[in-house]
C-alpha cells in the first residue's frame, strides 16, 4: 500500500476518533497522525519513511556527537544544563529512546517489529513523555496502517 494511502487514513482515522475542538489540535493531530500512520514502514527501504528516518537519525546523532565534543573540549556544561532541566531532561531522553526504536526498526525486516504492538508500545511509551496529548493521534495513525496491512496481506509476506 502507498504512503499516501495510509496518511489519509491514519489522519482521517484520528480526527474521527479524537474529534478535535480547536484549529490547534486540529493540526497537530493531523500532523501526528501521519507521523503514525507512516512511521511502521521505516523498514522499508525505498520507503519516504525509511529516507527520513535516515535524515533524522544522521540529525540526532549529530547533535549529540556535537553537545559532547563541545562539553568535552570547551567545558560548556551542556548535558549538565539539560540534566538539571526537571522538565526538558526526561523529553530528551524519551526523544532519543523514540529515535533508537525508530534506528532498530528500520534495520529489521518489512512487516516484523515495526509493525508489531510491540513497537507500538515502546514509541507510544516514548512519545508521552515528549508531549502527551499527541499520544492519542499516533496511536489511532499507528494503528490505522496495521489494520490496513492485516487486509492489503499479500502472499509470501510476514504479518
Amino acid at each position: 500500500m502507498l504512503g499516501k494511502t495510509h496518511m489519509a487514513v491514519g489522519v482521517a482515522a484520528s480526527l474521527i476518533v479524537t474529534n478535535p475542538t480547536t484549529i490547534t489540535e486540529l493540526i497537530l493531530g493531523s500532523g501526528i497522525g501521519i507521523v503514525g500512520s507512516v512511521i511502521s514502514d521505516i523498514d522499508v527501504g525505498t520507503s519516504e519513511s525509511h529516507r527520513e528516518a535516515d535524515k533524522i537519525i544522521a540529525m540526532v546523532t549529530f547533535i549529540m556527537i556535537a553537545i559532547g565534543v563541545l562539553d568535552f573540549f570547551w567545558g560548556l556544561g551542556i548535558w549538565d544544563r539539560i540534566k538539571q532541566n526537571g522538565v526538558l531532561y526526561p523529553k530528551v531522553i524519551a526523544l532519543l529512546v523514540f529515535v533508537g526504536i525508530c534506528a532498530y526498526g528500520r534495520q529489521q525486516p518489512h512487516r516484523s517489529f515495526m509493525h508489531s504492538f510491540l513497537a507500538l508500545g515502546l514509541l507510544s511509551a516514548a512519545m508521552l513523555f515528549i508531549y502527551e496529548p499527541v499520544v492519542k493521534y499516533f496511536v489511532i495513525g499507528y494503528i490505522s496502517h496495521i489494520a490496513l496491512d492485516v487486509f492489503n496481506y499479500k502472499k509470501g509476506e510476514f504479518l
